[in-house]
């Protein structure tokens, strides 16, 4: 009997142990590699588990924050899908500017940033916003300076056309963002172009981000690098109630959904790679997020300041979530 046989020949290389033994032995080899491979195809527990409490905090912070600057930075943080409208600061400068007319009785409240400004066009197009924190103009914010639109070929109301503008915000909300715009107005009517942001905030986080205009309706991409190099894309759709929808996906297959309503208020969801919920957050217009984790826990945070104003931090992390360094890195 060849089975019987090799299993004496493997019997006397073990020093004659009882054949019952070895044959145990055989028998629970599968058994174990079952096991083995079960626990390997579970994941060793739920996607959520694998993404630490503090992580899921992190992304939902630093996402907010950086849709909710950029958006005021652009001037469409309130109401955008028909933006050419008299309270978008931003538009209705560079309006001003390639029209030739002058800024006269307009509003002194900017509703994105929150900051009072007075602005200024010159006759050939360039001119400057002078932010303040107070109603009577006491109190300096920073300031957008803009220069003379760049016209095709040179010629004057020759379409497309750019304005480049430099910006530096120093009180409010959003307090230490600075960088560049460039909007290109396809034509007299602002319903037509595009509009490049470069933002930078206090702790140097980066956006690149690009808005199409068509006929009047706006959709946007960012690009946001966090300081410790981690990145992701956002994709920005305009809602038919003036709002916008923003996803974002992460590197470890997780994603992110951000509605942002007329009124600047952000609902946001935090899913799993295998769409499961991590987290859900409701962010008033002032910042400040009530986040509920799967875990039944919630957390009040203000996004724009990264401050933690609830009491509950029961992970025991220790973390007073100014900044989003726990974010895992992109591979390099």
């Amino acid at each position: 009997m060849p089975f019987k046989k090799s299993l004496i020949t493997v019997n006397r290389r073990t020093h004659n142990r009882p054949i019952s033994h070895l044959r145990w032995q055989l028998l629970a080899l599968p058994i174990l590699l079952l096991a083995a491979f079960g626990a390997v195809g579970c994941g060793g527990g739920s996607s959520s588990a694998k993404r630490s409490k503090a992580l899921i905090r992190e992304r939902a912070v630093a996402s907010a924050r950086l849709t909710r600057g950029v958006f005021a930075i652009a001037g469409i943080g309130r109401k955008i899908t028909r933006v050419p409208r008299p309270e978008r600061p931003r538009l209705r400068w560079a309006l001003v500017s390639v029209r030739h007319t002058r800024d006269a009785g307009a509003p002194n409240l900017d509703p994105d940033l929150g900051l009072y400004f007075v602005s200024q066009t010159d006759l050939d197009g360039s001119g400057h916003e002078d932010l303040f924190a107070d109603a009577s103009h006491n109190v300096p914010a920073g300031a957008f300076v803009w220069q003379a639109p760049t016209w095709t070929n040179g010629m004057k109301d020759s379409y497309p056309a750019t304005i480049h503008t430099n910006y530096q915000i120093d009180g409010g909300q959003f307090a230490g963002e600075r960088g560049t715009i460039d909007f290109t107005a396809d034509d007299s009517t602002g319903d037509n172009g595009k509009m490049h942001i470069v933002m930078t905030t206090r702790i140097n986080e980066r956006v690149v981000a690009d808005f199409d205009i068509v006929n009047g309706v706006v959709k946007g991409r960012e690009q946001c690098t966090l300081p410790d190099d981690t990145t992701w894309i956002e994709f920005d759709t305009p809602q038919d109630d003036g709002g916008w929808l923003t996803t974002i996906r992460f590197d470890d297959g997780s994603s992110e959904t951000l509605d942002t309503a007329p009124d600047g208020s952000i609902v946001e969801k935090l899913y799993g790679p295998d769409g499961s919920v991590d987290a859900s957050g409701s962010l008033n217009s002032n910042g400040l997020d009530n986040i509920t984790f799967n875990d039944g826990s919630q957390e009040t945070i203000d996004v724009d300041l990264g401050n933690d104003t609830s009491s509950d931090n029961s992970d025991g992390s220790g973390s007073n979530h100014r900044t989003a360094q726990s974010l895992k890195r992109r591979p390099r």
